[in-house]
């Protein structure tokens, strides 16, 4: 499994302002799929996933666990978490979240070279052919469409190989043809590089691309249509 969380629960604030965000959610996801998490505004849809992520952590319950790529977060410090998500997840956002005075090749390379590591020159460059951005590495963001730039995102998310990535609202800023052509990328990048991508999303277009879709309303999992035998 990508993912398996179990018994997972936020709660925030106290007393009268007390807001169960999440109740007993459990969750399974395979290597290899693509699964868009859908919700209606304050379901704890992006709860869940920023739990999932290590970006929220969940209420402290003996039952509660959630393990990514083999390694259980649970309880892990503020710096492990840190180094978790850098070393396990990937993620793209609505806003692209690009350094504009990079060039597109230096934020791709940007969190390995946080991280002290070197890129790998083959895994950049198929990245950069299969989602077509190989002629845009040298352009700033200011210099590319906003397809182009969540191409750029995509392949930063990718390149360190992460065990699960996470999209939130990956589309939310482009119109519908941009958009069609971002989730097409994603689903080939769990076709042909057998990537785990969970996106959290309104758009309804997602779940036809998706392999599974996951609906979050009141803090619970009401509904998960996995194909038979993967629950």
């Amino acid at each position: 499994m990508a993912v398996n969380a179990a018994h997972v629960s936020r709660t925030y604030g106290s007393g009268g302002a007390r807001v169960s965000a999440l109740r007993d959610v459990s969750l399974q996801i395979p290597v290899g799929t693509f699964v868009a998490v859908m919700g209606p505004s304050g379901s704890g849809k992006s709860t869940l996933v920023h739990c999932l992520a290590g970006l929220d952590v969940p209420d402290s319950n003996p039952e509660t666990s959630i393990v990514v790529g083999g390694q259980d977060i649970t309880g892990l410090s503020d710096d492990q978490l840190t180094r978790f998500r850098r070393d396990h997840v990937g993620f793209v956002f609505q806003a692209f979240n690009l350094v504009p005075t990079l060039t597109a090749r230096q934020n791709i390379e940007l969190p390995l070279s946080l991280a002290g590591k070197d890129a790998d020159p083959e895994m950049l460059r198929a990245l950069c052919e299969t989602l077509g951005i190989t002629e845009r590495l040298e352009h700033r963001p200011d210099e590319m469409s906003g397809g182009q730039q969540q191409r750029v995102a995509i392949a930063r998310a990718l390149l360190s190989q992460p065990d699960v990535v996470i999209a939130d609202e990956p589309t939310g800023a482009l119109d519908s043809a941009t958009s069609a052509e971002v989730l097409a990328l994603l689903r080939r990048c769990v076709d042909e590089l057998h990537q785990t991508v969970v996106v959290v999303t309104h758009d309804a277009t997602v779940a036809e691309a998706a392999d599974r879709v996951v609906r979050v309303r009141d803090g619970r999992i009401v509904a998960d249509d996995a194909p038979a035998g993967e629950l």
